[in-house]
């Protein structure tokens, strides 16, 4: 079936033949023409319609942009992390704080478990609580000083006033800076030297001290 087209190069026309798919050419300049096929013509033909994609092409200038933005990231976080690193202490002024509060608490649970089996009197000293099965022997010993140097303040009992000092260690133990203390009442505080001085000083607290064994 003949159709008329129009060379879009010298713009001369001229008749094709539709049901050729052999590309044409235009017959007066030699521009090549493309085939035009209506959605009839593509319905009504025996070959099947098919329809392909060309591959989408690759990006290098997105991949190495990529790839460098990963370097520069790697290597600043290789460059920072050294002076990023804390070295931990051996021995963290606050948790060896909180470790020796929680053995005076231990022990002041001790000392009361001791106080309800006799008649509301405490032990003679620490050393008691450990032999009879009241407290284990680690926690007379103070994770800042490594010894057992505790202080009882011995022949007091459940009656005595409650702000009367039970056991409380050497202001040594934390480089003169503080002290954890005990009370009658169970309670256990963190007091200056100055603190610790005057607390000590009241005639109800004047019993001789004796190291913990």
């Amino acid at each position: 079936m003949p159709d008329t087209r129009r060379c879009p190069a010298c713009g001369s026309g001229f008749e094709t033949d539709t049901a050729s798919s052999t590309p044409v050419a235009c017959p007066h300049c030699g521009a090549p023409l493309a085939i035009s096929v209506t959605a009839d013509q593509a319905c009504t033909s025996n070959k099947p319609l098919t329809l392909s994609y060309a591959p989408r092409g690759k990006r290098p200038r997105d991949i190495l942009g990529v790839v460098i933005i990963a370097a520069i990231i790697t290597i600043t976080v290789l460059f920072v992390c050294p002076f990023l690193k804390i070295t931990r202490p051996h021995r963290h002024p606050m948790s060896t704080r909180l470790r020796c509060a929680a053995n005076l608490n231990n022990i002041g649970t001790a000392l009361a478990m001791y106080a309800c089996d006799h008649d509301n009197a405490f032990p003679p000293d620490l050393q008691t609580l450990v032999t009879e099965g009241y407290l284990e022997s680690d926690r007379l010993v103070c994770p800042s000083a490594g010894t057992a140097n505790y202080i009882y303040m011995p022949g007091q009992n459940w009656n005595d006033a409650p702000e009367n000092v039970l056991v409380y260690e050497p202001t040594a133990n934390h480089d003169n800076v503080f002290a954890n203390v005990l009370f009658v009442d169970m309670h256990v505080d963190s007091v200056t030297p100055t603190q610790l001085k005057t607390i000590l000083a009241p005639a109800g607290n004047g019993v001789t001290t004796t190291p913990a064994q």
